[in-house]
């Protein structure tokens, strides 16, 4: 009867392990491209169409949420080209430039072209990162898109010079993702589907080719020097991109290190999104309401000059963020091989009442309707723009409804004052000093 049993469970164990072998030589994998659509449907349970949708609520910069990874403002022409091409698929929109000229505007040298908007050229852009010279980005053509460089206002095909004029963005490109041997020829031809050697079942942010689509991604861990933690987050709201609110996530190595220049890069060339997960005015972070997916550049973006960080903004307006508002969210940043950051974010309501601001004679007036708001509050005042900035007060203690300022104040300037309230949304207006 021993043995019997014993056979009997060898028997089982074996086709058991056979079972697995089969299944694992069932799944090829390798990258594929997603779209918005595709990527985000099998982490939010969300259907397409729903994803797909556009907003009709302008964001505080006057424009609409287009439907899928298209951007709104923030993703211009000037830098948004040359970031994404490494990790979406980007193409460049040019009209055929007719004549150019150099012109002094502002100080400044720029070309203005003329076009002929009846001849048109739509091509993919595509560039190698090849590292760092003198802390600026060095990339290099290839044989895969067009080649632009960072901030080109034009480009060269076929011996003709285009004006860009736009570009739109359509996928994620390099997902790690696992597809049944049976979709194979499909997820070449729908989603770009390649085979790579170095992508296997334990690959952390793996996605899986299901009936419906693409499943939710796969946490796993990663090697230790891709291995990061949060640092800290700094907020700032309705911003000049047109977010209600936005966190500056700073990160760092997982040993407590901080990361160079060039690993940044490295990370930012591998990020790829973020997750946004909204629980109201839950503290605990114990009672999901929400879970939203965002778009790169739209929602989160990258600069080489900005520190080790990613901005990610929201829009409680827009449709495809419906039901948020200020509270509590965790952010989650996603990029390939590297470890997923999160972020613990309180965003603060704006405040409703009047606010009435003014300087005169070299006094800071500041009346609230309900004086108990500017309890704990700060105050900046500041004049001129970018580099031209000068501080008068950076970011000190409002002990009063009026306070002297430094010497130096000049009737009838312009200046900034940003009050940072305890419990609100900071406000920035510009007061002309009497």
């Amino acid at each position: 009867m021993k043995k019997l049993l014993s056979i009997t469970m060898a028997m089982m164990l074996m086709l058991s392990m056979a079972s697995s072998v089969r299944s694992e030589e069932t799944l090829k994998y390798g990258t594929a491209s997603l779209s918005f659509a595709e990527y985000w449907a099998g982490e939010l349970g969300v259907d397409s169409d729903t994803l797909q949708a556009s907003s009709e609520t302008p964001d505080s910069e006057g424009n609409l949420d287009a439907g899928g990874l298209d951007a709104v403002s923030r993703a211009t022409t000037k830098h948004g080209i040359f970031r994404q091409q490494f990790g979406y698929d980007v193409y460049v929109n040019g009209e055929l430039v007719v004549s150019k000229q150099d012109v002094e505007k502002d100080g400044k040298t720029v070309t203005e072209f003329v076009t002929d908007p009846a001849v048109k050229v739509s091509l993919k852009a595509d560039s190698d990162y090849i590292g760092l010279k003198d802390e600026e980005m060095q990339t290099a053509a290839n044989d895969r898109g067009l080649y632009t460089e960072d901030l080109a206002k034009s480009f060269m095909h076929e011996g003709k010079e285009y004006k860009i004029v736009s570009y739109t963005v359509e996928k994620m490109k390099n997902i790690p993702v696992a597809v049944p041997a049976d979709k194979v020829e499909e997820a070449v031809e729908k989603y770009g589907f390649k085979e790579d050697a170095s992508i296997h079942a334990e690959t952390h942010g793996l996605k899986v080719l299901g009936e419906n689509g693409f499943g939710p991604r796969n946490v796993k861990n990663v090697s230790d020097d891709k291995a990061l933690v949060l640092d800290h987050i700094k907020t700032v709201y309705n911003t000049r991109y047109g977010s209600n609110a936005e966190a500056y996530i700073y990160f760092k190595k997982a040993n407590g290190d901080e990361l160079t220049q060039e690993e940044f890069i490295d990370y930012a060339l591998h990020f790829r999104t973020a997750r946004i997960d909204y629980y109201g005015d839950d503290s605990t972070y114990s009672k999901l309401l929400h879970s939203y997916g965002t778009k790169h550049s739209a929602d989160s973006w990258w600069s080489d000059h900005h520190g080790t960080r990613i901005d990610v903004g929201i829009n409680y307006g827009f449709k495809r963020f419906e039901g948020s508002g200020a509270g509590y969210y965790t952010i989650t940043l996603i990029a390939n091989d590297y470890s997923d950051i999160v972020a613990n974010v309180h965003f603060l309501p704006d405040y409703t009442g009047k606010v009435e601001i003014k300087i005169s004679e070299n006094k800071l007036s500041v009346q609230a309707d309900d004086a108990g708001i500017l309890e704990g509050a700060l105050y900046s005042v500041s004049s001129g723009k970018g580099k031209e900035a000068v501080k008068l007060v950076s970011e000190e203690a409002l002990t009063g409804s009026e306070i002297t300022l430094p010497a130096g104040v000049e009737k009838g300037k312009e200046y900034d004052v940003n009050i940072i309230f305890a419990n609100y949304a900071p406000i920035k207006v510009k007061v002309v000093a009497e």
